[in-house]
C-alpha cells in the first residue's frame, strides 16, 4: 500500500511540473513578462498608439477613439472584400473589457469611415509589459497586429 502511495505522489508531482512547464513555455512564446501591461485607469491608456504596418489609434480619457489605417475583422467592412479594403480609418468609443479567453483589453464600438456600415465591435488585448506596453487588435486571419506608443524621434 505504501508503494502505491509513493507512486501516486510521484505521478502527481510529475504531472504538475509538466503542466507548469507547459504554461511557462506558452507564456514565453508570446514574449510576455510576469509584469504584463494591464492598465486599470483611463489615463494609463490615453494617447497615441502605432503599429509597424502604419496604423494609428488614439484613445481619449473621455472614451472617444479614433484610428487611421488599421486592419480589422470582416464584420467592419461593407464590401467584405479585404483585397479592396484591407485597412480602414474611423472613430468610436472605447471601454475596458475583454474577448473571452483573450485576457484583459479593450472593446471599441467602431464606425469605419465611408463604408456605410453600422458600428462594429473591435476587440483588443493588452500585452507587453509596463516598460513596453502593447495592444493587440484581433484580426480575421488570426495574426495579431500590435500597437505601441510612438518612440520619440
Amino acid at each position: 500500500m505504501i508503494k502505491w502511495g509513493k507512486f501516486a505522489a510521484i505521478v502527481s508531482m510529475v504531472t504538475l511540473a509538466t503542466a507548469a512547464a507547459a504554461a511557462v513555455f506558452i507564456f514565453s512564446l508570446e514574449g510576455e513578462s510576469a509584469h504584463r501591461f494591464n492598465p486599470k485607469a483611463r489615463p494609463e491608456l490615453t494617447g497615441n498608439w502605432e503599429s509597424s504596418n502604419g496604423g494609428t489609434m488614439r484613445f481619449e480619457e473621455n472614451g472617444d477613439f479614433s484610428a487611421t489605417n488599421i486592419g480589422l475583422e470582416l464584420v467592419c467592412s461593407a464590401k467584405r472584400n479585404r483585397k479592396l479594403e484591407p485597412r480602414m480609418s474611423g472613430s468610436g468609443e472605447w471601454k475596458f473589457g475583454s474577448y473571452p479567453d483573450e485576457g484583459p483589453g479593450i472593446v471599441v464600438a467602431f464606425k469605419p469611415e465611408g463604408l456605410g456600415v453600422a458600428d462594429c465591435t473591435v476587440w483588443g488585448r493588452f500585452g507587453g509589459d509596463e516598460e513596453n506596453p502593447r495592444i493587440y487588435l484581433l484580426q480575421d486571419d488570426g495574426t495579431p497586429e500590435y500597437y505601441q506608443r510612438p518612440v520619440s524621434k
